[in-house]
């Protein structure tokens, strides 16, 4: 799996923009135009789904790798899925299992109950940012072997 950049900063003008947009697919195709959709910021969609899952993998690898074994079902999702009640269920909880194995930053948003609304979409995209942030300042301080002696007067780098 490949770490891909959470999503997280959405608004309620994008859902505003992509309703607008998805209004004016709608009328050119009653008008039997043929529309060439993309995937818009303001709608969850198979990308999206497939972005939080392969990240919860991702980092789920990397703390299993690191003695914080933590285990979680993901799926990948299709264009034409739907997500249903314990699809939800399963993806907080997984994310949820990631918090526990290792750490729930404090500037981070808790967790959302659902998948109602783009900011418990974005709590949760945020959630797996700031795991895999913290992984990266973790492993950044590590002292390799034979670099250091006992009673050496190193100080290791403190982030802020």
């Amino acid at each position: 799996m490949a770490w891909i950049t959470p999503v997280f900063d959405r608004t309620e003008n994008d859902v505003l923009a992509a309703q607008n947009q998805i209004a004016a697919w709608m009328e050119a195709i009653a008008a039997g135009q043929t529309v060439s959709t993309v995937d818009l910021k303001g709608c969850l969609n198979a990308a999206d789904f497939n972005r939080i899952e392969g990240n919860t993998a991702y980092l789920a690898e990397r703390l299993t790798a690191l003695q914080y074994p933590v285990s979680v079902v993901t799926k990948t999702w299709q264009r034409e899925s739907l997500p249903n009640r314990d699809d939800v269920v399963r993806i907080i909880g997984n994310v949820q299992k990631l918090l526990d194995a290792y750490y729930h930053y404090s500037g981070a948003s808790d967790l959302p109950d659902s998948m109602l609304g783009y900011t418990e979409i974005n709590s949760i995209e945020e959630n797996l940012f700031f795991i895999n942030s913290l992984l990266d300042w973790m492993m950044s301080a590590f002292k390799k072997c034979g670099t250091f002696k006992s009673g050496q007067k190193t100080f290791l780098p403190l982030r802020r």
